[in-house]
């Protein structure tokens, strides 16, 4: 037979030895005086031990008292220990991640405008991490600020409103990622001197100089390398070489040399043309004239003044054409007599390259004047004063240099996607010392064909270093619809030609010459130039405008209607064009 006086003793050892918080052990400390007490008057009675299980009550009744207080406590014990507190974040990081937490993508990005379009859109990128350095950093709220720290039951990583999480950021360090075509993409965050540019490695091979060339291979080992770098190993952003440089170098003694007589002349019309401090200004040459006829026709015959429109023109002929139709233009032979006059023939060539550093004088040389400025490709037709967007606009007031989205989202064009071809620019020193600097890397445009790449590359760094801000409207409001969304959204093209939404412009980018470009807009009913001004009889209309007086041409060659033609039944047409053949033969016909 088992003694329950053994039991109980055996009872009080387990209680009295149990590993427990200090709370716990002032609970055994009162249960142990209550036994002691029920223990004494229970032998006082003359109580003898009795088998457990035996008889009506005895010390059996007691001994079992302790035995299921031992089980409560050893579940005590068991729970507190399971349930102890866990850091998210081990304290060899606490450094720079004390805890974490993650707020909405579209909630942040509203409360912090970056000026950045958004990109990820997918289920699986729709909440944003944000890791808080120390204890005063956290929000408030002593449930929130355990939750970020630690481990919750369910695991999940809480998700705050965007003002409730930045409460006590006094700094925010903003990181954008997107992984690559499903590339194996690794983020390392390192606790160091601080830097605000990324260093990328990538698994490439190399040449025999030892530069990095080929494409990704899981066998080779992480190399540094530009951040430019794609999945076939090629690399957007190449050096010049010194034939580039030295051409650059010959271009800009010319551009300086002449640089106090060129701001003389443009001071004088720029004093005339500005509205409210503004200047629409674009870049021009015989090549791509029809493009600047038919912007002047069509927004004539929608109503818009355009005497706050500047046109720099790079040939005789075409300030001749601008001037016959009633703009103020400007032709500086110091500088532009050597740009060519034929057209481009498609994105790149060395017409379309050339014709980059012509742009970028032109908005220097405004800027460096004093004046706000709306600059535009000849590609562009109005159905809005686009100025509304910029001026008196509280979404825009607070940025330097706004910008269309070009709708691309590759790796140059990164993380702005800003379009070169339509943007707003403040005077300020900010914007004066980009556009000082842009002109500068003159080699890094005939490199890459095009000054929209290093335009971006140029805009991260100053507002990084300079504070510079940048925003590009983003191409999903359709605000600034561009040819993208001819080519790509013909939802929203649907709802354009029918009159269910008005943008303010409409840019015929995304397309390869000026043949296409005058298709696209005469089925897009944005055509109000007549037959006999374009090609093949516009060399004639050219050589007319040697006689003609200011505005005349407005006369002989704009329709206040438009000159409607189909040309292709997949691409988007204010009218059905179903009997015209298809450019994109796997395509659906636009109209149903």
């Amino acid at each position: 037979m088992r003694s329950t006086t053994s039991g109980s003793v055996s009872g009080f050892h387990r209680l009295m030895t149990m590993k427990v918080p200090f709370a716990l052990h002032l609970l055994l400390c009162g249960f142990c005086f209550s036994f002691g007490t029920l223990w004494g008057m229970h032998m006082s009675l003359g109580h003898t031990p009795t088998d457990s299980g035996e008889g009506g009550g005895g010390t059996s009744s007691i001994s079992g008292m302790a035995a299921k207080l031992v089980e409560s406590l050893d579940h005590s014990v068991s729970g507190s220990r399971s349930h102890k507190k866990r850091r998210r974040i081990p304290d060899t990081m606490s450094n720079f991640a004390l805890g974490m937490g993650r707020v909405a993508k579209s909630d942040f990005m509203s409360h912090l405008d970056t000026g950045m379009p958004g990109v990820d859109e997918r289920p699986n990128a729709k909440d944003i991490m944000i890791l808080y350095n120390n204890k005063k950093s956290l929000p408030d709220g002593d449930a929130i600020r355990a939750a970020l720290e630690y481990e919750t039951e369910d695991g999940d990583i809480p998700r705050l409103t965007a003002v409730d999480a930045l409460a006590n950021c006094h700094k925010l360090n903003i990181i954008l990622t997107k992984p690559d075509n499903g590339a194996n993409q690794c983020i390392a965050i390192v606790p160091n001197y601080e830097s605000f540019y990324i260093q990328r490695y990538t698994r490439v091979g190399t040449d025999k100089t030892g530069i990095p060339k080929g494409p990704m291979m899981a066998s080779e080992p992480l190399r540094f390398t530009g951040r430019a770098i794609d999945e076939s190993g090629h690399q957007t952003f190449t050096v010049p070489n010194m034939g580039q440089t030295t051409q650059h170098w010959q271009r800009l003694q010319q551009y300086m040399t002449t640089l106090d007589d060129m701001l003389t002349k443009v001071r004088r019309i720029a004093g005339r043309v500005a509205v409210d401090n503004t200047i629409v200004v674009l870049t021009c040459n015989l090549g791509q004239s029809e493009l600047l006829l038919n912007f002047c026709c069509t927004a004539r015959a929608r109503g818009f003044d355009l005497k706050n429109v500047l046109v720099f023109t790079t040939d005789e002929e075409t300030e001749r054409l601008a001037k016959a139709m009633g703009l103020e233009s400007f032709y500086d032979k110091d500088n532009f007599e050597w740009l060519p006059s034929d057209e481009a023939r498609n994105y790149g060539d060395k017409s379309f390259t050339a014709m980059m550093f012509a742009k970028i004088l032109c908005v220097r040389t405004i800027n460096m004047l004093g004046y706000n400025l709306l600059f535009q490709d000849v590609d562009v037709v109005w159905y809005r004063n686009p100025l509304e967007l910029f001026q008196n606009n509280t979404n825009t007031n607070n940025f330097d240099i706004i910008f269309q989205d070009d709708g691309a989202r590759s790796f140059r064009f990164a993380p702005y996607s800003a379009n070169s071809g339509f943007y707003y620019v403040r005077a300020n020193a900010r914007t004066k010392y980009f556009f000082t600097s842009q002109i500068l890397l003159g080699d890094m445009v005939l490199r890459s064909n095009s000054h929209q790449d290093t335009m971006t590359a140029l805009l991260n760094q100053h507002a990084t270093l300079h504070g510079l801000r940048v925003k590009t409207m983003d191409r999903e409001a359709n605000e600034l619809p561009c040819g993208f969304h001819y080519h790509r959204r013909k939802e929203f093209m649907m709802q354009m030609v029918q009159g269910n939404t008005k943008p303010y412009i409409f840019h015929m980018s995304w397309t390869n010459n000026k043949k296409d470009k005058i298709k696209f807009f005469q089925q897009l009913g944005n055509w109000h130039l007549q037959d006999t001004c374009s090609e093949p009889t516009f060399a004639k209309t050219a050589s007319a405008s040697l006689t003609m007086t200011p505005g005349e041409l407005v006369t002989t060659c704009c329709t206040a209607e438009p000159n409607f033609k189909c040309h292709y039944s997949d691409k988007p047409s204010i009218r059905p064009c179903k009997d015209s053949p298809k450019m994109e033969k796997k395509d659906k016909s636009f109209w149903p």
